[in-house]
């Protein structure tokens, strides 16, 4: 006796996760940005992430300061990711830090250096 069998599997192809690095965020005035979309196997538009800048009120002709970046689920907000910037002045461009940014207005010289920390962050292993 034969037995015949036939099967198939159709999956519509979905982002499940996935991962944001903010690199650098500048301007001159305070803001929160949020994006929206849908969850996996929804289909209501909810906020999904939250980025909020605060201007650190020194630099020109860019300003640049702290962003942090929230993942959101329903209520609650989960910090990810914050950026320090600090901007100071300096006499000349030498001996700079890699990654520093450069910046001049008139005479004025401007360095402007960013730490990352992203979270959560884990233990140093022993």
């Amino acid at each position: 006796m034969q037995i015949g069998v036939a099967s198939a599997v159709r999956k519509r192809p979905t982002l499940v996760q996935t991962t944001f690095k903010v690199d650098l965020v500048s301007g001159h005035w305070n803001k929160t940005m949020t994006l929206y979309g849908t969850k996996f196997g929804e289909t209501a538009i909810n906020p999904l992430m939250k980025i909020t800048y605060v201007y650190n009120n020194f630099g020109d002709p860019k300003g640049y300061g702290t962003s942090t970046v929230y993942t959101i689920n329903g209520a609650t907000s989960t910090k990810v990711q914050e950026q320090k910037c600090t901007t100071r002045t300096v006499r000349n461009f030498l001996n700079l830090v890699v990654g520093a940014i450069t910046q001049t207005s008139g005479y004025t010289k401007y360095v402007t250096t960013c730490t990352n920390t992203m979270y959560p962050r884990m233990a140093p292993a022993r």
